[in-house]
């Protein structure tokens, strides 16, 4: 077993991370979606593709999506940073993770702006999520086998291997201290693009705690917290090895 101790500090060269998001969600507000272009402005040099994303939905002929449906998307021009605002919600997702400082950094900028923006008062909830995924081998008994070196599975290992299952999903939730609460799921699924196995690990932890937006920092570092302590009881020393912490 991992000691935590050990790592719940660190930050690493090789996170093995697809994504990192971060939300609060508020009470709904029209005038969000009716006037964004100030908040537009304030982080269109950092974020200047904009586009518009709408669930699908039949919506008995008419010709638009309800505006409360709406998700307005501000991202770089690489596409590994966005920003989505909708009627009830803000998030910031990378998929250019490095440490948590530098992320933390750019929701910061972001929560500023939207102050300066808009006049939200208070969040109904904070929300963080991690997503890990670890490529494996084209080969199901030797991708089980090195999925079980270096996590701890949440499945049955050898069910997969006498059902060649292609896909395996699991999902705990679990109550943590203090009104926070985490979803844990782990996945066993083969990526046709890569021809290879992939285990996945994703975390996604929050609170409903009413608080105001201006205080959202240190719910923020507690699920950060919180979810790299169940990261660390999920994963073996072998795979922190790979992952090569930064002294």
């Amino acid at each position: 077993m991992v000691v935590v101790e050990n790592y719940i500090n660190k930050s690493f060269k090789n996170p093995y991370l697809s994504s990192v998001a971060f939300e609060i969600r508020f009470p709904s507000s029209v005038r969000i979606i009716k006037d964004f272009s100030n908040f537009q402005d304030l982080i269109n040099e950092k974020y200047p593709n904009f586009g518009e994303e709408i669930p699908f939905f039949d919506f008995s002929g008419k010709t638009k999506a309800p505006e409360n449906l709406k998700k307005y998307i501000f991202s770089e021009r690489g596409g590994k940073n966005k920003v989505i605002i909708s009627i009830n919600a803000l998030a910031i997702i990378t998929t250019d993770y490095y440490q948590f400082e530098d992320f933390k950094e750019q929701v910061d900028n972001i929560i500023i702006h939207f102050n300066n923006s808009f006049d939200v008062k208070f969040c109904l909830r904070i929300g963080l999520r991690y997503i890990n995924i670890y490529t494996l081998e084209d080969d199901l008994d030797e991708s089980l086998s090195e999925s079980k070196e270096l996590f701890h599975p949440f499945f049955n290992t050898e069910l997969i291997i006498i059902d060649q299952v292609f896909n395996n999903n699991i999902e705990i939730r679990k109550q943590l201290p203090e009104d926070y609460k985490i979803t844990l799921r782990t996945k066993l699924q083969f990526n046709k693009a890569k021809d290879k196995f992939e285990h996945v690990l994703d975390f996604d932890a929050y609170t409903r705690n009413k608080i105001s937006i201006q205080n959202y920092e240190e719910p923020f570092k507690n699920l950060r917290n919180y979810e790299k302590t169940e990261f660390l009881r999920f994963v073996t020393e072998k795979f922190m090895e790979k992952m090569e912490f930064i002294d």
